[in-house]
């Protein structure tokens, strides 16, 4: 059943605030649960109750984030069904006095449940952190990024019992995104992103290691290389990671198909998409337009699409290791890279 069903001529207004007592055959029809607004000067009078029976978050299956503390108001142990990791991100613009503007983002861990009747709980960690500056921060910034994301699934637990384990993105992209989508901006510069199993929307170390294209020069030599080059924390283009680090890609047909826009004609040749039409095929191009996709949490979930290949293929060391092997040293050489030199190179995948 809906949440609610309205009828209305433009002039009346009918809510039934409970379908299911209702409409449903078992149901009672309790005459307090239908709300009739029989004129325009009844909606005037009443409109606190009309705005309360419809706002968005009334209807909505993602409530706003709550702590860890609260789930026992909202959810039953034993019902959630499906367990995902996440993040709030905020996006500022920090502007400098002689030096050209730079991001800076601050992350908050989430935790997402998912009921067995299809509703979403997000449920926020106790504080921001601030994704630091220097390049040899960056592990112990995703190291303390895990560290709050593992104590909010035990605090979780400790209310509702033992949890499912979390998801990966794969799966839920599989499974639609009517109801979450994987990235969604819900003010100006802040966003609600699932990681899945993972705790960030980032990793350390790449699902492909050693490759050139990290590297800005490298890729030029290639004949590759994306314009303009990044050579810092930039925010036009949006990119947190530069050239060197293994977070950042310089290669400019990855950059071509991940900015290509989604459309009518080939919405279902991209597969599952959080994106409207005419947005940016890539789940995270408003925040960060250069992120290497091989470190990237939705790495698997954008792969599984046709059109959507990469110049390098996967080593089987880094991709679904347990989130603490991400701190360990470098994997070896992958031998599948590909030297690619034009977007005709592309490989396909079947």
């Amino acid at each position: 059943m809906p949440k609610k069903a309205v009828i209305t001529n433009g002039d009346w207004i009918i809510i039934f605030s409970d379908p299911q007592d209702s409409f449903a055959v078992d149901g009672d029809i309790a005459i307090g649960k239908i709300l009739v607004f029989e004129d325009e000067a009844a909606i005037d009078r009443e409109y606190p109750t009309l705005f309360e029976q419809l706002e968005y978050s009334r209807l909505s299956n993602v409530r706003e984030p709550i702590s860890a503390c609260e789930v026992g108001y909202c959810v039953r142990p034993g019902n959630v069904a499906k367990v995902m990791r996440g993040i709030q991100l905020l996006y500022v613009e920090n502007p400098g006095i002689y030096d050209p503007p730079s991001p800076f983002i601050k992350v908050v861990p989430l935790l997402f449940l998912g009921s067995s009747t299809g509703e979403w709980l997000c449920v926020k960690g106790p504080d921001d952190i601030e994704m630091p500056s220097r390049t040899e921060h960056i592990p112990g910034h995703i190291l303390e990024v895990e560290q709050v994301s593992a104590k909010l699934i035990a605090d979780c637990e400790a209310v509702l019992g033992e949890l499912p384990s979390p998801i990966t993105l794969a799966d839920h992209f599989a499974a639609g995104l009517d109801v979450l989508p994987g990235v969604r901006e819900v003010r100006r510069n802040m966003y609600l992103v699932l990681t899945g199993e993972q705790p960030h929307y980032f990793r350390e170390q790449p699902s492909v290691s050693n490759c050139r294209f990290h590297d800005w020069k490298q890729a030029q030599g290639d004949g590759v290389a994306s314009s303009p080059a990044v050579w810092g924390r930039s925010v036009d283009p949006r990119t947190f990671f530069y050239s060197g680090e293994s977070q950042h890609c310089a290669h400019a047909n990855v950059t071509d198909l991940k900015r290509s826009a989604i459309s009518a004609e080939n919405r279902s040749e991209c597969g599952p998409r959080s994106g409207r039409n005419g947005e940016a095929f890539c789940e995270i191009w408003s925040f960060d337009t250069r992120l290497c996709c091989r470190t990237c949490a939705f790495e698997t979930a954008c792969t599984s699409s046709r059109i959507f290949a990469l110049p390098c293929a996967p080593s089987l060391t880094t991709v679904g290791q347990p989130s603490g092997a991400m701190h360990g040293p470098a994997a070896e050489p992958a031998s599948e890279l590909v030297p690619l030199r034009s977007r005709t190179d592309l490989p396909r995948q079947g």
